[in-house]
């Protein structure tokens, strides 16, 4: 059994996550079975796009609403800036008021965003990629 490590998920090549036939490599708008998650529920991706909301470091915002059911297991997003440069992290941070933050706010099934001044002034009204993998509450 031969274990890869993609991104924060622990694949398991030989009997789980899509089992090495490739569709874990697949990444659509359209909700996609990727394998099989740790306690064998099917394993779902989910590409979505939305557009970055004004944000500040007093009042984090959502930019993503997921389905009750999903349980997600990983998330990356991809945010533009309106200069171009783009960014995969969900936590940047380099000069003072130059930060900016997002996370899946469970409790409220979000994907949201906050971050200081200038981060806001660069991303806010930009296009953001947000890549989920999930389980089912329903499976």
């Amino acid at each position: 059994m031969s274990i890869i490590y993609k991104g924060t998920t622990v694949a398991n090549v030989s009997e789980t996550y899509g089992g090495g036939s490739g569709v874990e490599n697949v990444y659509s708008t359209e909700e996609t079975v990727i394998g099989a998650w740790i306690d064998g529920k099917p394993l779902y991706r989910k590409v979505f796009t939305a557009i970055v909301p004004s944000f500040n470091e007093t009042a984090p915002v959502g930019f993503l609403s997921y389905p009750e059911t999903f349980e997600v297991v990983h998330y990356r997003a991809k945010l533009t800036r309106n200069d171009g440069y783009s960014t995969e992290t969900n936590w940047l941070s380099t000069l003072s008021g130059y930060w900016y933050q997002v996370y899946d706010h469970r409790p409220t099934h979000s994907i949201l965003v906050n971050g200081g001044s200038i981060a806001s002034s660069l991303y806010s009204g930009t296009n953001a990629t947000i890549e989920l993998e999930y389980t089912k509450t329903t499976d």
